[in-house]
């Protein structure tokens, strides 16, 4: 018996040593967005700790699954050694984000006061400590498109205050990414498709927002990719903040005929103008107990509809990182593509 043990101690220890060591970690793996990374850092054989807190993400190869709620900087140390590159998805609350009403109103200055600090941010400032003691130096935080200070959703300038943070790091690598509206078009149970999908229970009619810019909407593939792009194509002592966006523009009211004409077989027709922008959230509501459930509204997902102003090609060294070929929405959807249909302008194109 002592001999079979230490035949299976030493085997243990041998497959050990045969195991590469992790090179990434990526929070929130089991999330939307994360459970696509990881698929892809497998795929590409690279060794990945995938954090998680309330749902195990699936088991990859190359994948060690490590449950933490990134309480503080100690929790973090153990799952941050080996690691080169952190890839920071976990987000309490999505769109919704982590602020509660006494911190909606307060600038973003002061949600960066220690005593504060949301959720989120202290996540994001405990995973920055824990980096700087371990010596990790590459931080990818996937942010949001139109992040700014004196941005209206409340949501935006938390991510606007967690950038800070980065920024203010003394890490030597920092990859901010800031996508668009984030959507699986062939999926009605992503969080986008249900908040338009919602506002279209009632037969008949249905009601359209007012959004003065265009949607670019991405595919969730797509900006799992440029992801892994961005953290693999990285170099020494840089600082990148990039906008990531779908190849195609829509205005909102063709976006959502779009949507109608797939999912519902009788016709509708859209409500527009300021009786279309009124009637949305009345549309939109779950029912009785709706203030139980933190749901994504449309007006959070429209907060995104920004022109984009730097580009991830522009923004790295090595070039024509988010130029491959995307999903079109209208493809995705398998519809043809309707004929006010635009495709996106590179950044810094001027229109004729």
């Amino acid at each position: 018996m002592n001999s079979h043990r230490t035949k299976s101690n030493s085997a243990h220890h041998e497959r050990s040593r045969q195991r590469p060591s992790p090179t990434v970690m990526v929070t929130g793996s089991s999330g939307f967005i994360g459970q696509r990374v990881i698929r892809l850092f497998s795929a590409a054989s690279t060794s990945t700790i995938a954090t998680y807190y309330h749902r195990l993400p699936e088991a990859l190869p190359q994948v060690f699954p490590v449950c933490t709620d990134m309480a503080s900087p100690e929790l973090l140390l153990a799952p941050l050694r080996n690691v080169q590159t952190v890839v920071h998805l976990a987000w309490e609350g999505g769109l919704c984000g982590s602020l509660r009403p006494h911190h909606e109103t307060l600038e973003v200055r002061d949600l960066l006061h220690p005593e504060r600090m949301p959720k989120n941010l202290a996540m994001m400032a405990n995973l920055l400590a824990a980096m700087e003691k371990v010596g990790n130096q590459r931080l990818v935080f996937v942010s949001a498109m139109g992040a700014d200070r004196h941005a209206e959703a409340p949501f935006l300038r938390e991510k606007y205050a967690a950038e800070l943070l980065l920024l203010n790091s003394r890490l030597k690598e920092k990859v901010i990414l800031r996508p668009s509206i984030v959507a699986e078009a062939d999926n009605p149970n992503d969080r986008f498709m249900r908040a338009v999908l919602r506002t279209m229970k009632l037969p008949l009619i249905y009601p359209v927002p007012k959004c003065a810019a265009p949607l670019r909407p991405i595919h969730v593939d797509d900006l799992a990719k440029e992801i892994v792009r961005s953290a693999e194509a990285m170099r020494e002592d840089s600082t990148i903040i990039a906008e990531v966006c779908g190849n195609e523009s829509y205005a909102v009211e063709e976006l959502f005929r779009m949507l109608a004409d797939k999912f519902f077989s009788a016709q509708k027709f859209a409500v527009k103008g300021w009786i279309g922008d009124s009637m949305t959230p009345v549309f939109e509501r779950e029912g009785k107990n709706e203030s139980q459930y933190r749901f994504h509204r449309l007006r959070q997902f429209l907060a995104l509809a920004k022109a984009p102003t730097e580009s991830l090609a522009n923004a790295l060294i090595s070039g024509d990182i988010d130029s491959q070929k995307r999903f079109n929405f209208s493809e995705s959807l398998q519809i043809a593509p309707p004929l006010q249909k635009r495709e996106a302008m590179p950044v810094g194109t001027v229109p004729a």
